[in-house]
C-alpha cells in the first residue's frame, strides 16, 4: 500500500471558535481577543476555502464525494465511548502504511487498550510512547500524536525532545530508522508552531509527492530541514493563523485521507 493518497476528505466549518472543553488538554488553543466571534468565523472559513483551492491546484483535479468510494466493511469502535476511552480523529494515530506500523502518543484522547485493538483489527505493529510539552512549570501530555510527528515515504519529522523517557525516545527513533526512514528532528518550539502537523499526499498532476503544512509550520523550519523535506516532495504551504490559534490544530488536522477503491 502507498503511504500517500490524492483523495482527501475535508469538512467546511459551519461554526468555528475557541472551544473551552477541548482546551482542557489542548494547550495550543488561544483566545483571540482582537477578533469578534463573527470575525473569527469569517477568517476560519476564508482560510479553509483558500486551503481547498490550494489543494485543488497542487493535488486534486476534482474533490471527491464519499459515495464515490467502495465501502465493503465498517469496523465499529464506538463501544469505547461507554468506557470513556478514545482514539480521536486523524490525530491519535500516525500510520506508516508501507511498514505496517502505527505510532501513538498516549493522552486522554489516545487510549492504550483501544489502540491495541485498532492494531489487532487492522494488522499493524503498534509503537506506544508518551510525548510531553511544557505548560507553565509543568510537563503535560501532548493531546495528539500528529502534533509531534509525521511519517511520509522514506522520511519522518519527529520531536524526540518532547519524549521525556529516554527508553520511549529510543524505541520511537529505532523503530523509524530500522525501517530505513530518515528522521528529521523537530524542536519543541517548532511543534508549538505546528511543524509536526503536516501530511504527505500524492498528486494527480505528476509523480512528485506534496508535503502539506501551514505557513506557520514552514516558517519555523530551518533551511536544512526544508532542504531535506524537499528531497521527498514539493512543500505546499497554506495560511491557517486563525484555525491554528482557536482550534489548536493545523493542516494535517483538517485532512482525512481516503485509501478506499473508487466505485
Amino acid at each position: 500500500m502507498s503511504q500517500r493518497t490524492p483523495n482527501i476528505l475535508m469538512i467546511r466549518p459551519v461554526a468555528f471558535r475557541m472551544n473551552e472543553e477541548t482546551a482542557g488538554n489542548n494547550y495550543y488553543q488561544k483566545v483571540l481577543d482582537n477578533l469578534s466571534p463573527e470575525e473569527v468565523m469569517d477568517k476560519a472559513i476564508e482560510e479553509f476555502d483558500n486551503m481547498v483551492e490550494t489543494l485543488r491546484n497542487e493535488v486534486i483535479v476534482d474533490l471527491q464525494h464519499v459515495h464515490d468510494f467502495q465501502i465493503v466493511e465498517v469496523v465499529d469502535f464506538t463501544e469505547f465511548e461507554e468506557h470513556n476511552v478514545f482514539l480521536e480523529g486523524t490525530g491519535s494515530i500516525v500510520l506508516d502504511r508501507i511498514n505496517r506500523k502505527a505510532y501513538a502518543a498516549l493522552s486522554p484522547r489516545t487510549d492504550r487498550v483501544a489502540f491495541e485493538q485498532f492494531c489487532n483489527e487492522f494488522n499493524y505493529e503498534g509503537v506506544v510512547f508518551e510525548s510531553m510539552q511544557s505548560v507553565g512549570n509543568m510537563r503535560e501530555q501532548i493531546y495528539h500524536t500528529n502534533v509531534m510527528m509525521c511519517v511520509g515515504t522514506g522520511w519522518a519529522t519527529v520531536c524526540l525532545d518532547s519524549i521525556d523517557h529516554p527508553e520511549d525516545a529510543e524505541l520511537l527513533k529505532s523503530s523509524l530508522e530500522d525501517d530505513g526512514i530518515e528522521v528529521i528532528a523537530l524542536s519543541e518550539d517548532q511543534i508549538t508552531h505546528f511543524a509536526g502537523n503536516m501530511l504527505e499526499v500524492s498528486s494527480t498532476l505528476d509523480e512528485r509527492a506534496r508535503i502539506v503544512m501551514s505557513a506557520t509550520a514552514h516558517n519555523s523550519l530551518n533551511s536544512t530541514q526544508k532542504e531535506t523535506l524537499e528531497k521527498y516532495g514539493k512543500l505546499v504551504t497554506v495560511n491557517l493563523d486563525v484555525v491554528e490559534a482557536c482550534g489548536g490544530g493545523s493542516a494535517r488536522c483538517m485532512m482525512a485521507e481516503i485509501h478506499l477503491p473508487k466505485c
